[in-house]
């Protein structure tokens, strides 16, 4: 299965992507760079630290570019505006610009695999996890695997 895809049937689970949600307001972790974690798990594949290295980078520079803008302008039209008669077609249109970058970046990452993954077991999401402040990598890594169970 293709990662777009992969993504898609975890999302709908709703322990997954709570948990997700959570870990990403929390510590600002990527969920699409989890969601790749999982998928790779899921394929037995791993990338190189510097392929890693580089599929971090590029959904960084993304995020810190757009999608961290959409969010924040859609959060804002939530809690200042309202109001406005036309804020929940506006939350609606940035929330759809959201989704469509959130793809894109799947589709990066699924070419990145495409050219650089090798057929072996790491555990990429643990590893992903321990880079963040005041999270247990490994506690978090079982949930979220259970969860795609």
């Amino acid at each position: 299965m293709l990662l777009q895809g992969f993504a898609i049937e975890l999302w709908r689970q709703p322990d997954l992507k709570s948990l997700c949600l959570s870990l990403q307001e929390q510590f600002h972790l990527n969920v699409n760079l989890v969601l790749f974690a999982l998928w790779l798990e899921a394929h037995q594949l791993q990338l190189s630290a510097g392929s890693w290295s580089k599929a971090e980078r590029v959904l960084n520079e993304s995020s810190r570019d757009f999608l961290l803008n959409l969010r924040a302008l859609r959060k804002q039209l939530k809690y200042e505006h309202s109001e406005l008669a036309c804020a929940q077609q506006l939350k609606q249109a940035l929330l759809q610009a959201e989704l469509e970058l959130e793809l894109r970046e799947l589709a990066l990452l699924q070419e990145l695999a495409d050219s650089e993954a090798v057929s072996g077991e790491c555990d990429q999401l643990r590893q992903y996890l321990k880079q963040f402040d005041n999270i247990d990598a490994q506690q978090f890594a079982e949930q979220l695997r259970c969860c795609c169970k």
